[in-house]
């Protein structure tokens, strides 16, 4: 552990770097209903609705690298945030709800390959629960 002592300054470089990744995971589904909802009513001629379908593209199809990108750091930022200052509940409550978060997507993608089952629906569960775990993480979480 004293290897990552000398990285104590990227913990919380990381640490934001995970937010970043579970944000831009977590937009799939929003992206997804809004194209669905209104932007795939508008002309097909429409400049937005073709700027809209190329965003979209991105987040769809990147989905699963970002939730890795997430995944990774938050691994990084745990055994240099751990090296440095011991372990935080709020923090291994977070992280074990983002390594079952990233589980659950591994399970679905490779194993389960339906998109309507149990674990589709306890993976979104996880998402959503993962919100304020994040926020009382980042802002309170020094216990």
């Amino acid at each position: 552990m004293e290897w990552f002592a000398r990285f104590a300054s990227l913990g919380p470089v990381l640490g934001w770097l995970i937010v970043a990744g579970y944000v831009l995971a977590v937009l799939n589904n929003p992206v997804k209903w809004i194209h669905k909802r209104w932007v795939s009513k508008r002309p097909a001629a429409s400049r937005f609705r073709k700027a809209y379908a190329a965003v979209m593209k991105v987040v769809v199809r990147y989905h699963r690298w970002f939730a890795m990108l997430a995944t990774t750091a938050m691994i990084l930022h745990f055994l240099i945030q751990f090296s440095q200052y011991g372990l935080y509940v709020s923090g291994i409550v977070t992280g074990g709800l983002m390594l079952a978060q990233g589980s659950l997507g591994a399970y679905g993608t490779y194993v389960r390959q339906k998109r309507r089952t149990a674990w589709f629906y306890v993976h979104r569960t996880v998402a959503v629960l993962l919100v304020p775990a994040m926020v009382f993480h980042i802002f309170v979480g020094r216990i």
